[in-house]
Protein backbone atom coordinates (compact mmCIF):
# COMPACT_ATOMS: atom_id res chain seq x y z
CA UNK A 1 0.00 0.00 0.00
CA UNK A 2 1.47 2.95 -1.03
CA UNK A 3 1.57 6.47 0.67
CA UNK A 4 -1.15 8.41 -1.10
CA UNK A 5 -3.57 4.74 -0.27
CA UNK A 6 -2.43 4.94 3.23
CA UNK A 7 -3.60 8.55 3.77
CA UNK A 8 -6.92 8.00 1.73
CA UNK A 9 -7.92 4.59 4.00
CA UNK A 10 -7.01 6.79 6.93
CA UNK A 11 -9.02 9.90 5.68
CA UNK A 12 -12.27 7.53 5.46
CA UNK A 13 -11.47 5.60 8.55
CA UNK A 14 -11.52 9.17 10.61
CA UNK A 15 -14.70 10.51 8.37
CA UNK A 16 -16.97 7.20 9.05
CA UNK A 17 -15.56 6.86 12.52
CA UNK A 18 -17.32 10.83 13.04
CA UNK A 19 -20.11 10.38 11.12
CA UNK A 20 -19.26 12.78 8.66
CA UNK A 21 -19.80 10.04 5.74
CA UNK A 22 -22.48 7.92 6.93
CA UNK A 23 -24.60 8.81 9.94
CA UNK A 24 -27.72 10.99 10.98
CA UNK A 25 -25.75 13.76 11.98
CA UNK A 26 -23.88 14.56 9.02
CA UNK A 27 -22.14 18.43 8.77
CA UNK A 28 -23.87 19.16 5.85
CA UNK A 29 -27.16 18.88 8.07
CA UNK A 30 -25.61 20.64 11.23
CA UNK A 31 -22.85 23.45 11.65
CA UNK A 32 -20.08 23.37 9.18
CA UNK A 33 -17.27 20.35 10.38
CA UNK A 34 -15.04 21.37 13.17
CA UNK A 35 -11.75 21.49 12.47
CA UNK A 36 -10.67 17.85 13.01
CA UNK A 37 -13.23 16.54 10.62
CA UNK A 38 -12.01 19.05 8.14
CA UNK A 39 -8.47 18.04 7.87
CA UNK A 40 -9.06 14.55 6.41
CA UNK A 41 -11.27 16.44 4.17
CA UNK A 42 -8.68 18.68 3.27
CA UNK A 43 -6.64 15.57 2.68
CA UNK A 44 -9.17 13.58 0.48
CA UNK A 45 -9.21 16.96 -1.99
CA UNK A 46 -5.49 17.19 -1.90
CA UNK A 47 -5.54 12.91 -2.88
CA UNK A 48 -8.09 13.28 -6.13
CA UNK A 49 -6.68 16.36 -7.03
CA UNK A 50 -3.52 14.53 -7.78
CA UNK A 51 -4.81 11.52 -8.70
CA UNK A 52 -6.33 13.33 -11.49
CA UNK A 53 -3.81 15.57 -11.99
CA UNK A 54 -3.34 19.12 -12.81
CA UNK A 55 -5.45 19.45 -15.80
CA UNK A 56 -8.68 19.04 -13.07
CA UNK A 57 -10.86 21.89 -12.89
CA UNK A 58 -13.29 22.48 -10.33
CA UNK A 59 -14.87 25.36 -11.85
CA UNK A 60 -17.37 23.47 -12.72
CA UNK A 61 -17.62 21.66 -8.64
CA UNK A 62 -17.81 25.84 -8.00
CA UNK A 63 -20.73 26.18 -9.73
CA UNK A 64 -23.12 23.80 -7.94
CA UNK A 65 -22.52 25.99 -4.67
CA UNK A 66 -25.27 28.23 -6.26
CA UNK A 67 -27.44 25.82 -5.28
CA UNK A 68 -26.73 26.05 -1.35
CA UNK A 69 -29.47 28.70 -0.55
CA UNK A 70 -31.96 26.42 -1.80
CA UNK A 71 -31.31 24.52 1.63
CA UNK A 72 -32.61 27.68 3.23
CA UNK A 73 -36.28 26.64 1.22
CA UNK A 74 -36.68 23.23 4.27
CA UNK A 75 -36.68 25.68 7.07
CA UNK A 76 -38.88 28.46 5.73
CA UNK A 77 -42.67 27.36 5.28
CA UNK A 78 -43.32 30.52 2.99
CA UNK A 79 -40.77 29.55 0.75
CA UNK A 80 -41.98 25.89 0.25
CA UNK A 81 -44.95 27.51 -0.67
CA UNK A 82 -43.45 29.40 -3.36
CA UNK A 83 -41.68 26.64 -4.55
CA UNK A 84 -43.88 24.70 -4.80
CA UNK A 85 -46.54 26.87 -6.23
CA UNK A 86 -43.37 27.49 -9.26
CA UNK A 87 -42.83 23.65 -9.65
CA UNK A 88 -47.22 23.40 -10.68
CA UNK A 89 -46.69 26.45 -12.63
CA UNK A 90 -43.77 24.52 -14.53
CA UNK A 91 -46.35 21.90 -15.60
CA UNK A 92 -48.58 23.95 -18.16
CA UNK A 93 -45.27 26.06 -19.01
CA UNK A 94 -43.89 23.04 -20.45
CA UNK A 95 -46.45 22.02 -22.65
CA UNK A 96 -46.33 25.58 -24.07
CA UNK A 97 -42.60 25.33 -24.19
CA UNK A 98 -43.29 21.73 -26.48
CA UNK A 99 -45.21 23.84 -29.02
CA UNK A 100 -42.73 26.46 -28.95
CA UNK A 101 -40.29 23.85 -30.27
CA UNK A 102 -42.50 22.17 -33.17
CA UNK A 103 -42.78 25.56 -34.23
CA UNK A 104 -39.33 26.45 -34.43
CA UNK A 105 -38.52 22.94 -36.13
CA UNK A 106 -41.08 23.59 -38.65
CA UNK A 107 -39.28 26.73 -39.47
CA UNK A 108 -35.98 24.71 -39.43
CA UNK A 109 -37.02 22.35 -41.72
CA UNK A 110 -38.14 25.40 -43.93
CA UNK A 111 -35.09 26.98 -43.75
CA UNK A 112 -32.94 23.97 -44.34
CA UNK A 113 -34.97 23.59 -48.11
CA UNK A 114 -34.33 26.76 -49.37
CA UNK A 115 -31.37 27.80 -47.69
CA UNK A 116 -28.88 24.76 -47.61
CA UNK A 117 -25.34 25.82 -48.47
CA UNK A 118 -25.99 29.34 -49.95
CA UNK A 119 -24.54 30.71 -46.69
CA UNK A 120 -21.23 29.33 -47.58
CA UNK A 121 -20.73 31.43 -50.66
CA UNK A 122 -19.01 34.73 -50.75
CA UNK A 123 -17.18 37.29 -53.22
CA UNK A 124 -13.19 36.54 -53.73
CA UNK A 125 -10.29 38.53 -55.42
CA UNK A 126 -9.49 36.74 -59.07
CA UNK A 127 -6.06 37.57 -58.93
CA UNK A 128 -5.46 36.73 -55.12
CA UNK A 129 -7.56 34.54 -54.19
CA UNK A 130 -8.37 36.39 -51.31
CA UNK A 131 -11.49 36.90 -49.36
CA UNK A 132 -13.19 40.14 -50.07
CA UNK A 133 -16.40 40.75 -48.24
CA UNK A 134 -17.96 38.95 -45.61
CA UNK A 135 -21.26 38.57 -47.28
CA UNK A 136 -23.00 36.01 -49.03
CA UNK A 137 -23.22 36.10 -52.59
CA UNK A 138 -25.11 34.16 -55.80
CA UNK A 139 -24.26 33.75 -59.33
CA UNK A 140 -27.24 34.77 -61.30
CA UNK A 141 -29.88 37.60 -60.60
CA UNK A 142 -31.73 37.87 -57.93
CA UNK A 143 -28.83 37.55 -55.36
CA UNK A 144 -26.56 39.82 -55.21
CA UNK A 145 -23.79 39.59 -57.93
CA UNK A 146 -19.86 40.10 -57.13
CA UNK A 147 -18.20 43.46 -58.45
CA UNK A 148 -15.74 42.96 -60.95
CA UNK A 149 -12.10 41.69 -60.02
CA UNK A 150 -13.91 39.48 -58.02
CA UNK A 151 -16.04 35.81 -57.92
CA UNK A 152 -18.34 34.36 -56.27
CA UNK A 153 -17.43 31.13 -55.15
CA UNK A 154 -16.77 29.36 -52.09
CA UNK A 155 -16.08 28.12 -49.39
CA UNK A 156 -16.53 30.70 -46.74
CA UNK A 157 -17.17 29.54 -43.28
CA UNK A 158 -20.07 31.58 -43.10
CA UNK A 159 -21.51 34.40 -41.21
CA UNK A 160 -20.82 34.37 -37.14
CA UNK A 161 -17.74 32.11 -37.90
CA UNK A 162 -20.24 29.35 -39.36
CA UNK A 163 -22.83 29.81 -36.36
CA UNK A 164 -25.51 31.34 -39.19
CA UNK A 165 -26.63 28.79 -41.22
CA UNK A 166 -29.30 25.91 -42.68
CA UNK A 167 -27.41 23.06 -43.43
CA UNK A 168 -27.86 20.87 -41.03
CA UNK A 169 -30.82 20.73 -38.45
CA UNK A 170 -29.18 21.46 -35.31
CA UNK A 171 -27.79 25.06 -36.72
CA UNK A 172 -31.02 25.91 -38.73
CA UNK A 173 -32.69 25.64 -35.12
CA UNK A 174 -30.01 27.79 -33.14
CA UNK A 175 -30.82 30.11 -36.20
CA UNK A 176 -33.89 29.96 -35.57
CA UNK A 177 -34.21 30.17 -32.19
CA UNK A 178 -31.91 33.43 -32.59
CA UNK A 179 -34.24 34.85 -35.02
CA UNK A 180 -37.10 34.20 -32.47
CA UNK A 181 -35.58 36.15 -29.06
CA UNK A 182 -34.97 39.17 -31.46
CA UNK A 183 -31.24 39.02 -31.02
CA UNK A 184 -29.76 39.45 -34.24
CA UNK A 185 -32.26 38.38 -36.25
CA UNK A 186 -31.93 42.00 -38.36
CA UNK A 187 -28.06 40.32 -39.68
CA UNK A 188 -29.63 37.33 -40.71
CA UNK A 189 -32.47 38.87 -42.46
CA UNK A 190 -29.78 41.25 -44.38
CA UNK A 191 -27.54 38.01 -45.30
CA UNK A 192 -30.97 36.46 -46.58
CA UNK A 193 -31.88 39.26 -48.78
CA UNK A 194 -28.46 39.48 -50.71
CA UNK A 195 -29.50 35.55 -51.46
CA UNK A 196 -32.84 36.97 -52.78
CA UNK A 197 -32.60 40.58 -54.30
Amino acid sequence: MNHSSGKLANSVRVLSGQGSLLGAHMPLRALPGTMEDSLPRQQLKEIILATAGSDFDLRTLRAVRVLRPLKLVSGIPSLQVVLKSIMKAMIPLLQIGLLLFFAILMFAIIGLEFYMGKFHTTCFDIFTRERREDYPCGKELPSRLCPNGTECRGYWIGPNYGITQFDNILFAVLTVFQCITMEGWTDLLYYVSLLLM
